[in-house]
């Protein structure tokens, strides 16, 4: 007997979940259900008034995980207010983030780095010195010290 893999598409689902949603107490809830790839699948369904009022209901952490999805990742990110377009960013992997600044216009790149925290900057900062194809700007400042004594 062979077990088969059903992928089921989420997408009109998630975006009917969306639209009915009355508040982000309704929402939260309903969209942690689904991963975050398919709820970005489902934004690209939604309309502009829709999508802008997703992003106001759902908190920075919960759209750092969509964000990492999207297609359109840059467009929507500049569309945010800057302290919550930089919450988004700071919430986001590093790698992914990078992307993503990379295609924003100068003004609005430093609009966002002005509301990140000193490291956050600072690591976005010394990440976006490298050219997207050098191997630098795919490193992370992150790493891990295993004592000799273990």
């Amino acid at each position: 007997m062979m077990n088969r893999i059903v992928k089921k598409d989420f997408t009109q689902e998630i975006a009917a979940v969306i639209r009915a949603a009355k508040n982000r107490n309704d929402l939260r809830p309903l969209l942690k259900r689904y991963h975050p790839r398919d709820v970005a699948k489902a934004v690209a369904l939604l309309t502009d008034a829709e999508r802008q009022r997703l992003f106001h209901l759902l908190d920075a952490q919960a759209l750092a995980e969509i964000f990492s999805y999207l297609d359109d990742a840059a467009r929507c990110l500049a569309e945010l207010p800057e302290p919550l377009a930089a919450q988004v960013v700071a919430g986001m992997d590093a790698g992914d983030a990078l992307d993503i600044l990379r295609e924003l216009p100068a003004e609005k790149k430093q609009a966002i780095a002005a509301h990140l925290d000193d490291d956050t900057r600072n690591g976005v900062r010394r990440l976006l010195a490298f050219h997207e194809v050098e191997i630098g700007s795919r490193m992370s400042g992150n790493f891990v010290c295993i004592p000799d004594t273990l």
